[in-house]
This record gives C-alpha cells, sequence and structure tokens, in this order.
C-alpha cells in the first residue's frame, strides 16, 4: 500500500504551506507525511513557500532570499498562489515549526530543497535541524537542484533523498545516479519500475488527486509513496 504524502500541507482545505495547512494534515491518521518547500532569508531562517515571492500587494516582488525574516513575518500571504480567497490574512510559516509539527504528529518530513545553489554552509543548518529535532531518519529531503541533495548526503550519509525528475531522461539519469525519486504520476512506465525495483530504491509519485489513478499507481506499479493535495481522493 503507498504511503500519503501531503502536498503542502492539506492544501486542498487551507492556504498552502502555512501552519494551518499543516497541522490540518497532521492531524489525519491517513497522512503519513508532510510536505513543504523551504528557502533561506537574508539572515539565515528557514521558511516555508514554494514561491520565491508569496506577499501580496504591494510586497509581491518582494523574493524570500533578499529579505530580512524580521519583516517578512509580518506580510500577509498572497492568496493568488491558492484557489481559494481567505478571509484572514494568512503568514509565512517557519521550518522549525514546521519541523515541530511533524514531530509532534510522528509524521515524516518531506522537505523540497526550493532554493537552487544553497551552499554547504546552508545546506548544513538544514540538515542540523532536522537531526537536532531528532527526525533524521523521518525525513526525505527532495529536489530538483541534484547538486543540493549531493551536499546534503556529504553532510548526513544517512539522509535519505529523492531527485525530483519531470522527464524520462531525467528519471533515467537520476537512477543511474543511485538517487531515489519523485516523478509525475504520467511518467510512470514499466521500465522505470523495473530499474527501481532492482536497484533497490524506493519511488514517490506527485501529485495525485485521482482515486483512480492512485489506484492504478498502486495496483500496476506498486509506487512507495503518493503525494496529493487531497486526503479523501476524488
Amino acid at each position: 500500500m503507498s504511503k500519503l504524502i501531503a502536498h503542502r500541507g492539506l492544501s486542498s482545505r487551507a492556504f498552502e504551506n502555512t501552519e494551518e495547512a499543516f497541522l490540518l494534515a497532521a492531524d489525519h491518521s491517513a497522512v503519513f507525511g508532510i510536505e513543504t518547500d523551504v528557502w533561506l532569508t537574508k539572515d539565515n531562517i528557514l521558511v516555508c513557500s514554494h514561491e520565491p515571492t508569496p506577499f501580496a500587494e504591494p510586497n509581491s516582488v518582494l523574493e524570500i532570499k533578499d529579505s530580512y525574516y524580521d519583516r517578512i513575518s509580518k506580510l500577509p500571504l498572497n492568496y493568488k498562489i491558492c484557489k481559494y480567497k481567505f478571509k484572514v490574512p494568512h503568514f509565512i510559516c517557519t521550518f522549525d515549526r514546521y519541523l515541530e509539527i511533524c514531530k509532534e504528529f510522528n509524521k515524516v518530513a518531506v522537505i523540497e530543497i526550493k532554493q537552487a545553489g544553497l551552499d554547504e554552509t546552508a545546506l548544513t543548518l538544514l540538515v542540523d535541524k532536522v537531526k537536532k529535532a531528532n527526525m533524521l531518519n523521518k525525513t526525505h529531503f527532495i529536489s530538483f537542484d541534484w547538486e543540493s541533495l549531493k551536499k546534503v548526503q556529504l553532510i548526513e550519509t544517512k539522509s535519505t533523498v529523492f531527485a525530483l525528475a519531470d522527464t524520462e531522461q531525467k528519471i533515467q539519469s537520476a537512477l543511474d545516479f543511485g538517487f531515489n525519486i519523485s516523478i509525475r504520476g504520467n511518467l510512470i512506465n514499466k521500465k522505470i519500475m523495473k530499474t527501481v525495483h532492482e536497484k533497490h530504491l524506493l519511488i514517490s509519485v506527485w501529485t495525485v488527486n485521482s482515486k483512480f489513478l492512485s489506484s492504478l499507481l498502486q495496483k500496476f506499479y506498486k509506487v512507495d509513496f503518493i503525494t496529493s493535495n487531497r486526503i479523501v481522493l476524488k
């Protein structure tokens, strides 16, 4: 049975990557892990956001990586990022708070290193926070930036990493490198699964909101993890 990963928290019911979304996902026994995206502020605070510029007008061009946390922590997020219009403002969630929630509710932390090109110091900060929370064995590091994943493996050899791949060529390259892989559901095929199983690697599929597709992925391909915006698939 594939394990369910809540995409950016329970993002079908709350503003993605916020404390509210993480708590809603954490409250469900069906959820195995909670996925988030991390960025580093100018003053080296890790925060959760998929977008580099997640803030509402008049701050919509403000980038996380060029900003100080004390400032952006007070800025409302742009609801246009989501499909919903909220009655109350939402604010950026720190990585520390996300990690606390995962630990408290015994969920695997699925951490996408969204910011490309982070140096060893920044990635060591990230890994050390996971280790200090005693969450290393319950954490997946994922990224399209494979160089960051390689650095994470050098910083902590026991880390579990997944290469994000969005083409068949990239999938094959990731498997050749010996990475676990995280791919779009429409790219999966028997050849990929044969290689995954032969190499004793793990495979995660995103973003699956269909019960029919989920059942196919589990029955015919036996994928390890399914990332979804929903708890109950439709």
